[in-house]
């Protein structure tokens, strides 16, 4: 009786002592409970219609990617391991920022690298004009190529040589600019008020140039009449206003040409018109209206032989 009243007793401590102990909690009953342990991440968070977690280890994530090379030996089952290198990521900035660089320098090239500065203008068709008057004029020597303007140096050769009809200016990179013109050749020497200028075929005036000058010449007693009116003035071309003989007077002064001995000027007076001094001791004048001046021409010879033949010796003959 004794030993089985000190067993009953016995197991009651026991009881009392596991009732009184604090309980354990299982692994597999928290993860019964639906309980999140330690371990496992938190659920994702929802911002702005993005998927956003919760991170996790920044201090890893912080860390910049390494690469790890590995150099296999000869001698079986050795290697070396190489220290690692950070693995270098381009944005576009980084794009962006080389591409304004490398434009930076093509432009500090381009403004004072010698190779990109002109040397002096190539000049073709020339026949009166030096090359070196040309040359000052375009000054484009030492200058950079990129910052030429051919149409502005057509504009200066034109307004500093009259005698030129056409310019054409191009420019080639690296460091050659050439220059082609066209000189306007001289029909006429006009002499006036103890000047002389030539004509050419258009009605352009320009200064002589040179020592071989043309056939025709014509003394100018009095300038040639402005009667052009402001409104004749604006409805004429620019070529027509800046022409200095009318192109009813050059076509006269090249038919009477014809007819005039060698080396004997015309004369040209506001009155009487175009004439010149015939070697046979007389003067002849064909009037201002040179609209018939073929017929004029015709008259005059008519007049001649009459005048030959009865042995008239006239001062003056008039086909006004």
């Amino acid at each position: 009786m004794a030993a089985s009243r000190s067993k009953s007793n016995r197991a009651e401590e026991l009881r009392k002592r596991r009732e009184t102990r604090p309980r354990k909690t299982s692994r597999s009953s928290i993860f019964r409970k639906g309980k999140i342990s330690k371990t496992v991440s938190s659920p994702p968070v929802m911002v702005r219609g993005k998927r956003q977690t919760t991170p996790e280890g920044d201090s890893a994530q912080n860390k910049r990617i390494k690469r790890r090379y590995d150099v296999a030996l000869n001698t079986p089952g050795a290697e070396i391991r190489l220290p690692s290198v950070p693995k270098v990521q381009f944005s576009w900035r980084i794009l962006s920022v080389i591409l304004v660089g490398f434009l930076g320098y093509l432009l500090y090239t381009y403004s004072y690298s010698p190779a990109y500065r002109a040397t002096a203008a190539e000049v073709e068709g020339l026949q009166r004009i030096s090359k070196h008057d040309v040359n000052i004029v375009a000054n484009v020597v030492e200058q950079p190529i990129f910052s030429i303007d051919p149409d502005e140096i057509e504009r200066n050769l034109e307004e500093a040589f009259f005698d030129l009809s056409n310019v054409s200016v191009m420019v080639t990179v690296p460091s050659s600019v050439t220059v082609v013109v066209e000189e306007r050749q001289p029909l006429i020497a006009w002499h006036q008020d103890g000047q002389m200028m030539w004509i050419d075929s258009s009605g352009m005036a320009f200064p002589p140039r040179g020592e071989s000058g043309p056939s025709v010449t014509v003394e100018a007693l009095d300038p040639l009449p402005t009667t052009s009116s402001a409104a004749d003035l604006e409805s004429q071309s620019e070529d027509d206003r800046s022409r200095f003989l009318p192109p009813q007077l050059l076509s006269a002064i090249l038919a009477i040409s014809i007819h005039v001995p060698p080396s004997t000027p015309l004369f040209y007076t506001e009155e009487r018109g175009l004439g010149w001094q015939d070697t046979r001791g007389w003067d002849v004048f064909f009037g201002t209206d040179l609209k018939d001046i073929e017929m004029k021409l015709l008259v005059y010879d008519a007049i001649v032989d009459y005048v030959v033949k009865e042995g008239i010796q006239p001062e003056l003959i008039s086909v006004e």
